[in-house]
């Protein structure tokens, strides 16, 4: 291997089509994935109490876009989280006039029911923009206007991850660093929901001193264990930035 080549590009295509190819399984009228995001944990607000209870979802979120015919009437616009927590997924429309709202590393929403939830991010930078994917899908949906006009792909607004432009094996050290502090085993667990400010959403509620209790720890000290470790390798081998280090350093 010499080190004068190009940098090795990872196709992702192939990643793209194997995700569509999951998610339609449940749903064969999914016709792209818009956005995903590697890791996510979903918490529910209480509104009796204004605490914030985790729900027993977790795992890799996608945007999609699905096919509108007379037989099919739920929504064009939907998130599907592929939960390792349980066999069934979890599938939330996105209406054209639902409400979502970002809150550090959580995005904030209510339901048609008036349920609040949050969505933790592993990934800031996977929550911003996931964010902007919803909006611009709600924007569609009020005009009446879409990117996709039938046609199928795997990837039609892109798969929310950021690609490396040159990558190197401290690369590669530094995103296992990252994995390992993960939610999925590791040290370091996601706190709930704690707006800096009270939220639009959630206006009207009395405040608790619960929605903002620390459901993490100290990531210093704490024992790696087996799992830990194959819990971080499982989510590296769905991260594109990984994947490109990687082949960048094997290319030398």
């Amino acid at each position: 291997m010499t080190g004068g080549g190009k940098q090795p590009k990872v196709d992702h295509t192939q990643t793209d089509s194997m995700n569509l190819k999951v998610l339609r399984r449940d749903d064969p009228s999914i016709q792209t994935i818009l956005g995903s995001a590697s890791s996510i944990a979903m918490y529910e607000l209480d509104m009796q109490t204004t605490k914030w209870h985790r729900k027993n979802v977790e795992g890799s979120l996608f945007v999609v876009e699905r096919k509108k015919s007379s037989s099919n009437s739920s929504s064009r616009f939907q998130f599907i989280v592929l939960n390792r927590l349980s066999d069934e997924r979890f599938v939330e429309s996105i209406a054209k006039d639902a409400e979502f709202e970002m809150s550090e590393k959580y995005l904030l929403y209510k339901t048609d029911t008036d349920e609040v939830n949050g969505v933790w991010f592993y990934d800031e930078k996977e929550q911003t923009n996931i964010y902007e994917i919803i909006q611009r899908a709600q924007e569609m949906e009020r005009s009446g206007i879409y990117a996709n006009n039938g046609e199928e792909g795997g990837g039609g607004g892109g798969t929310g991850t950021t690609k490396s432009g040159g990558s190197s094996i401290e690369d590669v050290a530094s995103l296992f660093q990252s994995a390992m502090s993960g939610f999925g085993g590791g040290a370091e667990k996601p706190a709930k929901p704690k707006p800096k400010k009270e939220t639009n959403i959630a206006a009207g509620k009395k405040k608790s001193g619960g929605v903002g209790s620390s459901a993490g720890e100290n990531s210093s000290g704490a024992m790696i264990t087996r799992d830990a470790i194959r819990n971080a390798m499982l989510r590296l081998a769905t991260n594109d930035q990984f994947l490109d280090a990687v082949a960048s350093e094997l290319n030398r």
